[in-house]
């Protein structure tokens, strides 16, 4: 709730006083009194104007609340009041809670001008009905105050609200144009961050496969090679080549002797059979030769080599997409939206929330101000 000066209002509400409230004594049923007294207690709203001794005083003396009373009701023609009647406040006692201000106090009035009618307690009356009077103008300017406060309030908020919205259709464009829910710039530089590292470890790990690929190739090479060698050596092999190689001639002469009619078919055909044998023989022993000079070793390699490719091939893909993640951030250029986004959004937003939930609070607090809003009173309790 905001404070408000209200040093002078006192002096607004004396001035707006009307109504005559002495003018009903009249010359006959005085009662003859030169001096009167009272006690009074003036009760005011905690959210309104502090009543003390001091405004009492003020107002006690003010042409309001005694000046046209005593004119009218002592009737005296004296150009000084004070050459009249004395009026003095005594303050008995002050309490504030936030229930509101509770003042007593007791008001004296001495009437000594020559030519005033003796009426002190009229007097009195009518003093004390002006100064509540008073107090109530100041009340009622103070909750016009408020209400013009409150009407501020509402049109900046109308004013805050329009312009939240359209910092909030602003993040939207920003998050639509750089293709993501959330553009802070740590987070970004995070992403940058993650995906530079998963690069490197890619890299690395690809280089360390290209060159166990090359060795593992140069290997199966050299296998492949010593198992050839190891089969040409094989005296076994050599004697099964030369049984080849007979049979080779003999099925050539056989089919000679077919085709000219001195050679039966079942003759030609075991013949060919025995040709098959010895290469299928020769075949036998070279797989088996190669087996002890090292192919099983190959088969090895040459799996280990494949599962190699396998994985190579899945971790250039994930380079690929990295690459293109990091190509996208660059592309969009995230890091220039994100210090847009900070600049232009963020802040804004955060200030235009805070702005918004502090003048709702405001709103609410005006609203029950003014419902709950008691006007000063002004009690006599003796006298």
């Amino acid at each position: 709730m905001r404070q408000y000066v209200r040093g002078t209002m006192w002096l607004i509400a004396a001035a707006v006083i009307v109504g005559n409230p002495g003018a009903a004594f009249g010359a006959e049923g005085l009662s003859g009194t030169r001096s009167a007294k009272c006690i009074v207690r003036i009760m005011s709203d905690p959210d309104m104007l502090p009543v003390g001794a001091a405004m009492i005083d003020s107002l006690l003396a003010s042409t309001p609340v005694l000046g046209e009373p005593t004119r009218e009701i002592l009737g005296s023609k004296a150009d000084s009041i004070n050459d009249v009647v004395a009026v003095s406040f005594q303050l008995l006692e002050h309490s504030q809670s936030r229930m509101g201000s509770v003042l007593t106090g007791s008001i004296a009035v001495d009437v000594h001008g020559a030519d005033a009618r003796p009426a002190a307690e009229e007097l009195l009356a009518a003093i004390c009905t002006r100064l509540e009077l008073a107090l109530r103008s100041v009340g009622v300017i103070d909750r016009e105050r408020f209400q013009e406060r409150l009407a501020e309030v509402e049109t900046e908020l109308t004013q805050l609200d329009e312009r939240y919205q359209r910092i909030r259709a602003a993040r939207r464009e920003l998050l639509e144009q750089a293709g993501r829910d959330d553009l802070s710039r740590d987070r970004i530089e995070d992403t940058i961050s993650d995906l530079e590292g998963t690069r490197q470890d890619i890299e690395l790990s690809l280089a360390g496969a290209q060159a166990r690929e090359v060795a593992l190739t140069e290997q199966i090479a050299k296998v492949a090679q010593q198992a050839i060698e190891a089969a040409e050596k094989s005296a076994v092999v050599k004697e099964l080549e030369e049984i080849v190689d007979i049979r080779k001639v003999e099925l050539a002469r056989a089919q000679q002797l077919h085709e000219g009619g001195q050679l039966p078919q079942s003759e030609l055909n075991r013949r060919q059979e025995a040709s098959a044998r010895a290469r299928a023989d020769l075949a036998r022993h070279r797989e088996s030769v190669s087996k002890t000079a090292g192919a099983e070793l190959l088969t090895q390699l040459n799996h280990e080599l494949v599962s190699l490719s396998v994985e190579s091939a899945e971790q250039e893909a994930q380079l690929r997409a990295v690459n293109q993640r990091l190509g996208e951030i660059r592309e969009r250029q995230l890091l220039e939206l994100a210090d847009r986004y900070e600049r232009e959004v963020e802040l804004r937003l955060k200030l235009s929330e805070r702005a918004l939930l502090d003048l709702t609070e405001e709103q609410y607090d005006l609203k029950e101000t003014i419902r709950n809003l008691r006007l000063p009173e002004v009690m006599v309790i003796g006298g």
